[in-house]
């Protein structure tokens, strides 16, 4: 007797811990309301959200791609072999530093412009190091003195994407085609014409009896008797 109230007790106990946690609901009274306190009461809410997470992970490294390029010089905005910038270079600095949040993480394109030498590999790997270095300490210089009093901090990273492509034709068609789809005109609707009121052009409802329709007689006035002249309403002739 003793071990079955042991036992009962700790049932009692578990089942009050879940009720507690949420996992119970004791004031359902419907068989539906019973039968959710065994299985998942978060469906399909849960297995919806982990399918949008889904659906949406690989999304975010296109994400951060993108960002990564938009903040990114390549080897054509320094000097060819050199550190200084050119003033192609300055303005991409003078974008990404107007940039509203800024975003003080730079990317450079690593130093892909210097004479290879193939009997001495290992200078053109020190000679690569170094000046990127450099280029590196020229972007935080400038864009430290285009941006002197807003306390903007900025940092360098070198890197080496992929060069990124794309059909010259796509924008400029593009851009050709902008126009074209801001357009304006006048529709053909039954019953409505332009009417100017007061040297403003408006639309007014124009409507015009059927013939035979309510309220009127043929050859008659509305309201008259047939062959009623235009006087007084049932008036003969």
């Amino acid at each position: 007797m003793n071990r079955f109230l042991s036992t009962a007790a700790a049932l009692a106990a578990l089942g009050g811990a879940f009720g507690s946690a949420g996992c119970v609901n004791s004031s359902r009274t419907s068989l539906q309301s019973r039968y959710a306190d065994k299985v998942d009461p978060c469906t399909p809410e849960r297995y919806n959200f982990l399918a949008r997470e889904a659906a949406l992970a690989p999304f975010d490294a296109q994400v951060t791609n993108g960002q990564v390029l938009d903040q990114y010089l390549q080897n054509g905005d320094f000097e060819p072999g050199l550190e200084g910038l050119t003033p192609g270079g300055r303005v991409k600095l003078d974008s990404l530093a107007r940039k509203r949040p800024v975003d003080g993480h730079i990317f450079i394109q690593t130093a892909r412009d210097l004479t290879y030498d193939a009997a001495k590999p290992a200078e053109y790997a020190r000679a690569g190091g170094e000046l990127n270095a450099k280029r590196g300490n020229a972007v935080v210089s400038y864009l430290t003195a285009t941006t002197a009093g807003r306390g903007v901090a900025f940092d360098v990273t070198v890197i080496d994407p992929a060069e990124q492509l794309m059909p010259a034709s796509g924008p400029a068609n593009s851009v050709r085609g902008l126009p074209g789809r801001y357009a304006s005109g006048i529709s053909g609707i039954t019953g409505n014409a332009p009417v100017a009121v007061g040297g403003v052009a408006s639309t007014a409802n124009i409507q015009t009896p059927a013939v035979g329709s309510a309220g009127s007689t043929p050859g008659g006035t509305p309201g008259g008797t047939p062959g009623g002249g235009a006087g007084t309403p049932g008036s003969r002739p």
